[in-house]
Order: structure tokens, then sequence, then C-alpha cells
């Protein structure tokens, strides 16, 4: 008596053919998106993030120092403002005027200083505000003080 699982038949056995069976491994490659479709999206998602993130970071970075750092300073200069310190000053007597004073009213030209003053600044942030300003071809030097360009 032969058992049928022992049976050796060439029918039964034959080895997977070697052709390119299209529904198959669409149906798998299917299956392997919809197991990590997360990981697609987020690939899909961070490359141009990558790649055009950094450029508009930095174009928002620079429209926010100048709206609210480098422009105050481009209206001080443009219009005619006493430092604070200084308006009640007068260092020989009623009659004499401060040579601060004397700069702003006939060159139009403020010291860092002044800057700070009318606006409320530091020093410092003045400083790095007029060094942009003057990159930029804005502003230029002009009797120890800066004043608009043109």
């Amino acid at each position: 008596m032969v058992l049928p699982y022992l049976e050796f038949s060439p029918q039964r056995c034959r080895l997977p053919s070697r052709r390119y069976n299209a529904v198959v491994n669409w149906r798998a490659f299917i299956a392997f998106l919809h197991r990590w479709q997360w990981l697609v999206a987020a690939i899909a998602a961070s490359v141009p993030t990558v790649y055009y993130g950094p450029k508009k970071l930095l174009e928002t970075w620079d429209w926010y120092v100048d709206r609210f750092r480098d422009r105050p300073i481009l209206e001080v200069l443009r219009e005619v403002r006493i430092p604070k310190k200084l308006a009640p000053f007068s260092p020989g007597g009623p009659g004499e005027v401060s040579p601060t004073i004397i700069s702003i009213a006939k060159h139009g030209s403020y010291s860092v200083g002044d800057l700070a003053d009318i606006l409320n600044r530091s020093h410092r942030s003045v400083g790095k505000s007029v060094r942009r300003l003057r990159a930029q071809g804005k502003i230029e030097l002009d009797h120890g003080g800066f004043k608009l360009k043109g």
C-alpha cells in the first residue's frame, strides 16, 4: 500500500516560472505602498522642503529685519528729528546750539547714538542696522554721521 502523500508525481511539483507576471508584481507594489504609505508621503514632502526651505527662510528673515529694524532708521533719516536727550540741551548757554543739532539740521546726518536715542534702541542694534543699510547702498557716511544716499 502506498500512501497518497508519499507518492511522487511530476505534475504536482512544478517550479515557479521565471516569466514576468505584471498583475502579481503590481499587487505586491500596491501592498507595499499601503504598508509604507506614510514613509513615501514623508519622503515626497521632505525633498522639496529641504531644497526650497532654506532660501525661503532667509528671504523671510531679511524681510522681517528690513521691516522692523532697518525701515525705522530710514524713516528717521527722511524726516528731521532731534534726539530727545539733546532737545533741551544747550552747551554754552541760552544762545548756543549743540553741535549735534547743527550737524542734523545742516547736513542731515545722524550718529549711531542719535539714532539709538530717537528710536529707543541699543547702540548695538542700530549699528547692525546701519551696517546692513550701508551694504545695501541706502545710506552713506557724512560729517561723522549717516544720511540718506543721493
